[in-house]
């Protein structure tokens, strides 16, 4: 009787020994895919995060080289950019894109607008190499004047540019912990 006892109690507590590793097992391994699986997210939103801070930089460094000119379309996607910056970045990198975006704004305003008779005739080709030399001049005019916003433009993108990279930094500090 005393073995039937022995072997009944041993054989309750290697069955509540092996249930009990299962659940441990089961409750780790639940575990590691969960922190695989926030790993994975972060990554790709900070791979998105990163992809918009480079289109920022990237449109707002295009249209400060050409002086604010730029497509239609590329301008469409500067003003997108901003509502996306206000749904994902911080308020000091929102404050910083608007300074940035009035520097542009505040040199565009400011430069010399073409000449009516840039628009192109269909005339004698003397009127053509006339209205190609205002365009010249023009174009010289604007960049001289643009020259003295330029400083201003570049200073402010350098400091967008700085605090995006913080930002960035700073989130994957976070993620790896």
């Amino acid at each position: 009787m005393e073995t039937i006892i022995g072997t009944v109690l041993g054989a309750l507590i290697a069955g509540g020994a092996m249930l009990l590793n299962a659940i441990i097992s089961s409750k780790n391994e639940r575990d590691r895919q969960n922190q695989a699986d926030a790993r994975r997210l972060l990554e790709k939103e900070l791979n998105d995060l990163s992809m918009l801070y480079e289109d920022v930089l990237h449109i707002s460094d295009r249209l400060i080289r050409n002086k604010g000119r730029d497509t239609e379309d590329q301008l469409e996607k500067f003003y997108k950019l901003e509502i996306k910056l206000r749904l994902h970045s911080t308020e000091e990198i929102r404050k910083v894109f608007k300074e940035v975006r009035s520097s542009i704004s505040l040199m565009v305003g400011e430069l010399p607008p073409p000449p009516e008779e840039f628009i192109p005739k269909f005339e004698e080709d003397h009127e053509k190499k006339w209205r190609l030399q205002k365009r010249k001049e023009w174009e010289v005019e604007r960049d001289k004047k643009a020259g003295e916003h330029m400083p201003e433009c570049w200073k402010k993108h350098s400091e967008l540019a700085v605090l995006l990279k913080e930002d960035l930094s700073s989130k994957k500090v976070k993620g790896e912990r």
